[in-house]
């Protein structure tokens, strides 16, 4: 038995993910049922349910829908006495204990009945890094204390810092990783700016790239995953999909041009 089994309900809005399911499972089984539902928790597919819902469990839903554990309507809980308690048998109290509580604690988790959000068919998001010496990803970060609290719900921006790949090479000591999420096409962004009642503050130069759209410097165009030629110099991509990036942006071997002109 593996455990791992997960049950959708789109009538009732709700969903039962077994304890042993990953967060990857329970987000492809939501995806297969539909295009406008989903489930505020983490980004890691290999992470399990039961522990992560267990310890709250925080994503990129997180700003707008609160934690994982939050959008629990019920679950099973099997006890030391080896009883299998739904909500109702096991008390207000252990099912409030159970949502955040820490996972192995009051007992096993069997399953979570959890609510499905609403969510919309297009959706943006973006990993941004910034290598630099300690004063310039500092300042970053310092920027981002201010920025990412006024943005609205619909807007996730975290930073995650770690020593830079390339400081061995001197570019720079560390790297700053910004992680953003937006519920909606970026195309529908209200006059260029996110609007909102805790962005009003937000000066539109923190939105640089939005005010060259907006002044027509700029034209921004959706790029499919497959076709983002960038990743060519930041990831490493397979052979095949490196040889088209390389022939798409007409990168040449610089020793097949000098044999070419001798």
């Amino acid at each position: 038995m593996q455990l791992d089994r997960v049950s959708l309900d789109l009538r009732s809005g709700t969903a039962w993910v077994q304890g042993g399911a990953t967060l990857g499972q329970t987000y492809y089984a939501i995806s297969q049922a539909s295009n406008v539902r989903g489930f505020a928790t983490g980004s890691c597919p290999t992470v399990g349910v039961g522990g992560h819902i267990s310890g709250g469990g925080f994503g990129f839903l997180s700003r707008k829908y609160r934690l994982a554990a939050d959008n629990v309507v019920d679950a099973f809980l099997v006890d030391a006495q080896g009883r299998i308690l739904d909500r109702e048998s096991m008390g207000e109290e252990v099912f409030w204990a159970i949502r955040g509580g820490g996972g192995g604690i009051w007992g096993i988790i069997y399953a979570w009945k959890i609510r499905l959000l609403e969510v919309p068919k297009t959706v943006t998001s973006f990993v941004v890094s910034r290598p630099g010496s300690k004063s310039v990803v500092s300042r970053l970060v310092h920027k981002w204390q201010f920025v990412a609290p006024k943005l609205v719900d619909d807007f996730y921006l975290s930073v995650s810092i770690r020593s830079a790949a390339v400081a061995s090479r001197g570019i720079g000591e560390m790297n700053a990783q910004f992680n953003g999420f937006y519920l909606a096409c970026m195309t529908h962004l209200n006059g260029g700016f996110i609007k909102g009642d805790r962005t009003k503050h937000t000066t539109s130069k923190l939105f640089y790239i939005h005010e060259l759209q907006k002044n027509g410097d700029i034209n921004m165009q959706q790029i499919r995953s497959s076709d983002n030629v960038a990743d060519l110099f930041t990831k490493s991509p397979p052979i095949a999909t490196f040889k088209r990036m390389v022939h798409k942006i007409g990168m040449q071997m610089l020793k097949d041009v000098l044999i070419r002109g001798s």
